[in-house]
């Protein structure tokens, strides 16, 4: 697809928190989520690291232009479509030297298996993910975080 979507220029924030500040995201419509029931996902930040997903969107909202008509877009305000994205991710992956088949649809498996590894429970998994089946096993992608429970419904 090459038609622009996604989050728009309104829909990520950021928000304080006794623990500091969080980004609140709010997504309107998914492939989950059909009928434009907002589901809002907040994102904390991590202290100290390079990665942290609140700095770094702090760091593009200083950057990006004021009037945007999507959240993620070019400097002239055009919207950065799905396919825009990934060949981006590409060349950046190219560029670190990596032979890994990393896509877009790698933030999914990631999260996923981040959150089996940190304990999180099915449902948990199942709701970060913003699904309803027991698809999300498969994005799981460490063979010792995979309870049997989780492959069962896998394969069902």
């Amino acid at each position: 697809k090459h038609e622009p979507g996604g989050l728009g220029p309104n829909d990520v924030r950021l928000r304080r928190s006794r623990e500091g500040v969080v980004l609140q995201v709010e997504i309107n419509r998914s492939k989950n989520n059909q009928y434009g029931k907002p589901q809002t996902i907040m994102i904390a930040g991590i202290p100290n690291c390079a990665v942290c997903p609140v700095q770094n969107m702090q760091a593009y909202m200083a950057v990006r232009p004021r009037e945007p008509r999507g959240f993620f877009c070019h400097f002239n305000s055009a919207v950065l479509t799905r396919h825009e994205m990934q060949a981006t991710l590409r060349r950046a992956v190219n560029f670190l030297g990596l032979s890994e088949n990393i896509t877009t649809h790698s933030f999914r498996i990631g999260a996923a298996t981040a959150a089996a590894a940190a304990g999180c429970s099915d449902e948990d998994i199942k709701a970060f993910g913003r699904g309803r089946s027991g698809v999300y096993a498969r994005y799981i992608r460490l063979p010792s975080l995979v309870p049997s429970a989780r492959m069962a419904s896998s394969v069902a």
